[in-house]
């Protein structure tokens, strides 16, 4: 059975030198900002709006590579190239993949914020 990372931590932590501090505040705010842009996607899809999707889609796609969020960011790019080709038959299949991985990739932020903020013995 595959696994799939949704996070890279050991990606983000070497492209920020270690410094734990600016993790978790890029982990923020990821975490605030990715809630809009998925609830901006998702009403996009609904709405049958390529020009709103392929807007959202970028910036998802930008913020997941900051953090070192790869299938999030493959997902939303994939998104983003079928909103500029105004080709959407398959963009409510996509989306649910895309909020899938999204809860994965929450978890996993979770999941590192804790570590990363757990006092080292």
């Amino acid at each position: 059975m595959i696994i799939e990372q949704y996070l890279d931590i050991a990606d983000f932590s070497q492209r920020v030198d270690g410094d734990t501090e600016l993790m978790v505040e890029l982990y923020q705010l990821f975490l605030e900002d990715s809630e809009k842009l998925m609830a901006n996607i998702a009403d996009s899809v609904e709405r049958n709006d390529a020009g709103a999707l392929r807007t959202s889609a970028h910036t998802l796609k930008g913020s997941s590579a900051a953090v070192s969020a790869w299938v999030l960011q493959d997902i939303s790019s994939e998104m983003e190239n079928m909103a500029i080709s105004n080709d959407l038959s398959n963009a409510k299949s996509e989306r649910d993949k895309l909020i899938h991985c999204y809860e994965m990739t929450i978890a996993e932020i979770q999941s590192a914020l804790e570590k990363v903020r757990a006092p080292q013995r």
